[in-house]
């Protein structure tokens, strides 16, 4: 093969990793021109930063593919889902409106930000929540108003749980929550003999409760909960939100809620 023929090799080859100089070119240099040699053995050498870029890329991105699916492993090792369901104990913050009984039920997740073998250690806390708050003015047998609003939540919390042993664990968190009104009921009832509604058929009445007549359907505020969890599975909580917004402005009003919650971890 001609010098102008291999430099012209080299040039074109697509795998110059392939091209090992004792066993492709020396041979070739041993029967070509002092000048041939020198021009067929500088584009070898011009070659091989090529070559080595590419492998060197090559490790690069292998070693980077490893470490994203060790992180996405991890991540997934530290992800728990779950459900929760549990009790409401709601009101209001104005005076002349007493706590009322609802409920709450959906999905939560946890992940691991820094937990040990044990389990002990950081954490941040999810869920969407169906819920019922409100509150109510029990008037006795004369009248009374119940307030049902029902919200989409979900709340987002930092903790920290700590592994007493391998089936039993202290929680505690604290963080935000949002909430978005979905519909409700505020709903009025008197006695007959005191009041008649006659438009309604009845001595009752109920109207929407969000609108612009009614609550505002945002509302946000602060979380604070705490619990055990048994056998990394079982566990049982309380917790507290304190509302930062004034479902109605006019009067100031913004929501409480104490809740007991059991949830069971996948």
């Amino acid at each position: 093969m001609k010098a102008a023929a291999l430099a012209a090799l080299i040039a074109s080859s697509s795998d110059l990793s392939s091209l090992a100089f004792t066993d492709f070119f020396l041979p070739l240099l041993a029967g070509a021109s002092p000048a041939a040699s020198m021009s067929i053995f500088s584009a070898f050498l011009s070659s091989k930063p090529s070559i080595i870029a590419a492998q060197q890329a090559s490790r690069i991105t292998s070693i980077d593919l490893v470490a994203i699916s060790a992180v996405s492993i991890n991540a997934q090792d530290n992800l728990k889902w779950g459900v929760v369901a549990g009790m409401n104990v709601s009101k209001y913050t104005i005076t002349g409106f007493d706590s009322r009984i609802g409920f709450h039920a959906g999905v939560k997740a946890e992940l691991g930000l820094s937990q040990d073998a044990n389990g002990s250690g950081a954490y941040m806390d999810f869920a969407a929540l169906l819920t019922l708050k409100g509150a109510k003015i029990d008037g006795g047998s004369l009248a009374s108003i119940k307030f049902n609003p029902y919200y989409l939540e979900v709340p987002v919390r930092v903790g920290y749980k700590y592994a007493v042993n391998d089936d039993f664990s202290l929680f505690g968190s604290v963080g935000p929550y949002m909430a978005v009104g979905l519909f409700g009921k505020a709903k009025l009832k008197v006695d007959g003999d005191i009041a008649d509604i006659a438009e309604l058929g009845g001595n009752s009445m109920s109207e929407d409760i969000f609108g612009d007549d009614g609550l505002k359907r945002f509302d946000f505020g602060l979380g604070l909960k705490a619990g055990v969890e048994f056998s990394k599975k079982y566990q049982v909580a309380i917790s507290y939100d304190f509302g930062l917004v004034e479902v109605i402005k006019e009067v100031g009003m913004k929501n409480r809620n104490l809740m007991i919650s059991l949830g069971y971890m996948f």
